[in-house]
């Protein structure tokens, strides 16, 4: 082989390589919208002057999630709300301010690739509070009333295949007694909104990776499973979940598109302990439960 066929081969074999690599680091890659709320949802705070209430779940939401997402350890994610900085720091190589030879530069136009984008939307909330005073003892009870719902939709980008769209509704209450003189203290409940925005971002969080990433069966020994799932996977001890095996690929006939993977329920097992990144259950009913075996959560219950 000739010295000019040999680097042409050397080359063509590393840009397969580096293809490759590519694509293996982006096919877990995910873009965290940013959380907006229906424009009807929006006009309606404003008209009754409690914009603010709904701004700041809005954006206690954004920040939320993207944490959430991260915490599931299944995703390289790419939040686009923060999009903006990052492309701030790539602008500012051309300010000539930079060491152009430091690897850790940022690249203008050198973005990662997007496999799948989550978009997330606010379609209910309320912020009731009750306030009872108390002369006589000289404190005030404050009762507040957070109801928070949302939509999420999973998308796969190279297809723009809707993969998953579902909807949850959280209320949650709290009921706080200080003096008379320290209520207008309003941190105790603004707890609330900060517990209810992590309640929803961790439930949506759980929802896409459960979607692309089903919980699994990693190991197995007599009555006791492993699970690929740890802390803040949404799994609670004595839950029980249903195993399955997958099956056939479902097509749909009229568009050709591919629906999902038939799936056969062949046993339950319940959670018994939850640890940092994975998870022990008791096989309580076995038709052929083993590695491998995808495993669902207990339908939610309705609002």
């Amino acid at each position: 082989m000739n010295q000019p066929i040999k680097i042409l081969c050397l080359f063509l074999i590393a840009l397969v390589h580096g293809v490759s690599v590519f694509a293996q680091q982006n096919t877990n890659t995910l873009a965290v919208d940013s959380i907006h709320a229906l424009q009807s949802l929006t006009d309606k705070f404003a008209s009754t002057g409690k914009s603010l209430s709904l701004r700041q779940v809005t954006e206690a939401m954004d920040g939320q999630l993207i944490d959430r997402v991260n915490a599931t350890r299944k995703f390289r994610v790419m939040a686009s709300s923060d999009l903006s900085h990052i492309i701030k720091a790539q602008d500012k190589v051309g300010s000539g301010n930079y060491n152009v030879k430091d690897p850790a530069l940022a690249e203008q136009f050198k973005l990662a690739g997007i496999r799948y984008q989550l978009i997330t939307t606010l379609d209910d909330f309320e912020d009731q509070t009750e306030r009872l005073v108390q002369k006589s003892a000289r404190t005030v009870t404050t009762k507040r009333t957070v109801r928070l719902g949302a939509t999420c939709k999973i998308y796969e980008t190279t297809t723009g295949a809707l993969l998953e769209s579902a909807s949850n509704l959280i209320n949650t209450n709290s009921v706080v007694e200080t003096l008379e003189e320290a209520s207008n203290n309003a941190e105790a409940t603004d707890e609330l909104l900060r517990r209810v925005t992590r309640d929803m971002a961790e439930w949506i969080a759980n929802k896409v990776a459960n979607v692309v990433f089903p919980v699994k069966v990693l190991a197995r020994t007599e009555k006791q499973i492993t699970l690929n799932r740890g802390e803040g996977a949404g799994l609670v001890v004595g839950q029980i979940w249903s195993a399955n095996a997958p099956g056939k690929t479902l097509t749909d006939p009229d568009t050709g598109e591919v629906l999902g993977v038939e799936e056969s329920l062949i046993g339950k097992v319940r959670i018994t302990e939850i640890l940092p990144k994975f998870s022990k259950a008791e096989v309580i009913e076995d038709l052929g439960i083993t590695t491998g075996t995808i495993l669902r959560p207990p339908a939610s219950k309705a609002p």
